[in-house]
């Protein structure tokens, strides 16, 4: 009798064990669509404006029903999108990027959308000051000439030298 209880002991842990181990199972599933779902929202905060550029420049990361479910759009209008030729402003807008971003260049790294601006016009092209300075907000961004020191900062640091004189510490 003794070995027949141990047999069904052991047949109920069995049970137990596979039991834990399927929720296991399910749980690391969800998890991993948790974790993938996350990471699409994280990367899509700077894409917003356009879901499906968005969409589109992480083809290669995830899949496109994963991205349109947890971005809350729709497969076939994406592939619709997708499929739809460059707008002319678009076209002219990846034209003026390059002269942009062509004389930043040439300027060291160190002009404005001001002196860009002012570049372009001597060149010949019309554009104002504002579609210029929406390149520069996406990535080309001039250098900073000199520091800032908070003056705080410099007075906490003309207090400490002059604590450190009087009682002979540091220089």
């Amino acid at each position: 009798m003794t070995g027949s209880s141990d047999t069904e002991m052991r047949g109920g842990q069995h049970q137990t064990i596979t039991a834990q181990q399927n929720e296991l199972r399910r749980l690391k599933a969800d998890l991993s669509r948790v974790t993938e779902e996350r990471g699409i929202l994280k990367q899509a905060a700077a894409y917003f404006a356009s879901e499906y550029a968005f969409t589109k420049s992480r083809l290669n990361k995830y899949s496109v029903s994963a991205m349109c479910r947890v971005l809350d759009i729709e497969r076939s209008g994406f592939y619709a999108w997708l499929r739809q030729p460059e707008s002319r402003r678009a076209i002219e807008d990846n034209r003026l990027l390059g002269q942009i971003k062509q004389f930043w260049i040439e300027s060291g790294f160190a002009y404005g959308y001001r002196n860009i601006t002012q570049d372009m016009k001597d060149t010949g092209e019309t554009c104002g000051k504002n579609r210029v300075q929406d390149p520069t907000e996406r990535g080309v961004k001039p250098v900073q000439n000199g520091f800032f020191r908070s003056s705080t900062r410099v007075a906490a640091w003309r207090r400490y030298r002059k604590l450190a004189r009087i009682k002979g510490v540091g220089s």
